[in-house]
């Protein structure tokens, strides 16, 4: 099996579902705690930062998952470390700031976050059990070519928040969680896959993406503007918990826990859907 962003060398190498340098910065090298992490809905338990759930199956090469990609990692790196450090300056401004985040160079680090976030969204794609196309998203990291297959969206979920001013209080921990949500796929047309669609959430702060097939295109803007907007999601909105749920899992998907939520929330990211 050939590497699908290079489409050259041999699929060598698993990336990480959760961002290794994240977890090695929440819990160090070695786990020292029972790790339960959300994972498609379900719970599972790491030992380190290595272990095998936490990795897609071998889909890209080591070169395309290290030295090719290394500063898209990065941005995503520094995004999530800003982001757990600010809860309250986006709680005020409903946006991110990305000078703020990057400095000078913004421009070029908010294109290499979109860019990790696509080899985050084709690991996803090219694992599912469905036909789909991530050449748009090749192209995008591998040739620098910008493509209107793939949006991204950002938001907040104040009841982790909350939760981690709870944890902080009862015994002095803080909150660290990371989940990634199913893939999900959207019918449209002769059974045709108009987008793929999916979540990966670090603490707080959620990024969906959706990646368009078969001709569909996105909403996208080129990804250039200083600011983006943050879909807040309060705490107070919360539905009231039901019985046999955990309350992680009930804030994770605050909004879009069933099959016809997620499709009222990524529906809205693909141009011309319902024509």
């Amino acid at each position: 099996m050939l590497c699908w962003i290079c489409q050259k060398r041999k699929a060598n190498s698993s990336e990480h579902k959760f961002k290794s340098s994240l977890l090695k910065r929440m819990h160090g090298k070695i786990f020292t705690e029972e790790i339960t992490y959300v994972l498609d809905k379900k719970e599972l338990r790491l030992e380190g930062p290595n272990n095998k759930k936490a990795k897609f199956p071998k889909v890209i090469c080591e070169q395309c998952n290290n030295s090719e990609t290394y500063s898209h990692d990065q941005a995503f790196d520094k995004l999530i470390i800003w982001s757990n450090k600010n809860f309250d300056k986006m709680s005020l401004t409903r946006t991110l700031d990305f000078e703020e985040i990057y400095g000078d160079n913004w421009q070029e680090s908010k294109i290499n976050l979109l860019k990790y976030l696509a080899k985050h969204a084709g690991c996803k794609i090219a694992t599912a059990q469905i036909d789909n196309d991530v050449s748009k998203l090749s192209d995008l990291i591998y040739r620098n070519k910008s493509t209107n297959t793939f949006q991204i969206k950002f938001l907040v979920k104040e009841a982790f928040y909350y939760l981690d001013l709870v944890l902080q209080h009862r015994d002095e921990r803080k909150l660290k969680f990371i989940s990634n949500s199913s893939t999900i796929f959207r019918n449209r047309g002769n059974n045709k896959t108009a987008y793929f669609g999916g979540m990966t959430t670090y603490n707080w702060l959620s990024i969906a993406w959706v990646h368009s097939q078969n001709n569909f295109i996105t909403r996208f803007d080129g990804f250039t503007k200083q600011k983006e907007d943050i879909q807040f999601l309060p705490f107070e909105d919360l539905p009231e918990i039901g019985t046999n749920k955990q309350w992680i899992e009930f804030i994770d998907s605050q909004g879009i826990e069933t099959l016809e939520d997620q499709m009222n929330f990524y529906d809205p990211f693909i141009e011309n859907l319902n024509q």
